[in-house]
């Protein structure tokens, strides 16, 4: 960093910032032990002519106006402000830095001003090549009462950690609930004939496969004698669960299952006013991402897929055919 020539580089400025003083503040001037080469480096770094960009004094900003006024030259220990402007420690001094503890710590005294020879405590942090903050206890205040003092550093920490676990504790519980939810839709879907919003919330393809599955392997045991299945085969099979895998039929499907159990086709338009929903016997999950619904031994598993829940699987129990 050049020592000379900084024209308008940035630093940021806290006064008196925090009313609670942190609990066993030391009143010494700076806390820990001093590296010299260390702190030579710090100075090196602070050395140079600096534009204030944004400042806070007891709580309030700093005006815009005051902020293109205030102009801090430093070198080495020493600083002065060549403009009256108000904000700052003392109009001119010396400061010692302690690089060597965590926030950085900063002492400045100045031989004039209304408060010549008190001492000001602070801390700053250096954010880059062309930038700095730094912030200030009130003069000859023992503590470092400063918003960027240890206590706040762990604060804002903290609040960032809650903050983190609040939203995942949300999620969790929204990610539990949806699919209760996106069943209750999926019901009013049914009982409107709403076939777009049923579209969306089932896997018809996915549905007729399972379907096709488990009359396939009801009907096809050897020796079943099942007229149906002997003339018909698979053919009849697929023809009904076309015919039942739709948005329309599937609310009938659901109220009479026995009708596709013994292979007949509906008879009548779907209807789910007596669909009674109060008889489930379990709702709730099987994996992270599937969801059952059991209701009187009809097996709705729902999958999360994408950003919702569909149905993919109508399991409707059956069991092979009586002889």
């Amino acid at each position: 960093m050049k020592k000379e020539g900084m024209i308008k580089i940035r630093f940021v400025l806290s006064i008196g910032a925090i009313a609670a003083i942190t609990a066993g503040c030391a009143n010494n001037p700076l806390g820990g032990s001093i590296t010299q080469p260390a702190a030579a480096r710090e100075y090196q770094e602070l050395s140079g002519t600096w534009q204030l960009t944004r400042g806070v004094v007891n709580g309030r900003p700093v005006p815009a106006s005051q902020l293109r006024k205030t102009i801090l030259i430093t070198d080495g220990n020493t600083f002065r402000f060549p403009k009256a402007s108000g904000v700052g420690t003392h109009p001119a001094g010396t400061f010692t830095v302690n690089p060597n503890v965590s926030p950085k710590q900063v002492d400045s005294i100045g031989p004039g001003g209304p408060h010549a020879g008190q001492v000001t405590r602070g801390i700053y942090e250096i954010l880059g090549a062309n930038q700095y903050r730094a912030c200030w206890s009130p003069p000859g205040a023992h503590c470092r009462n400063c918003i960027l003092s240890p206590h706040e550093y762990r604060t804002l920490k903290v609040r960032r950690i809650r903050w983190v676990v609040i939203i995942c504790a949300f999620l969790l519980l929204a990610y539990g609930a949806s699919p209760y939810f996106s069943f209750w839709r999926f019901t009013v879907a049914l009982r409107s004939g709403d076939t777009a919003a049923i579209s969306a919330r089932v896997d018809f393809p996915a549905v007729r496969e399972s379907l096709k599955k488990q009359l396939i392997a009801r009907f096809s045991h050897a020796g079943t004698g099942h007229k149906r299945w002997d003339k018909l085969g698979p053919t009849l099979i697929d023809a009904l669960v076309d015919v039942y895998a739709t948005p329309d039929g599937l609310a009938m499907l659901i109220a009479n299952p026995s009708a596709l159990r013994n292979l007949q086709p509906p008879k009548q338009p779907p209807t789910v006013k007596g669909l009674n929903w109060s008889k489930l016997r379990y709702a709730f999950f099987t994996s992270p991402r599937t969801f059952m619904v059991d209701r009187e031994g009809i097996k709705l598993r729902f999958h999360f897929t994408g950003l919702r829940w569909q149905l993919n699987n109508l399991d409707l129990g059956l069991g092979k055919p009586k002889s």
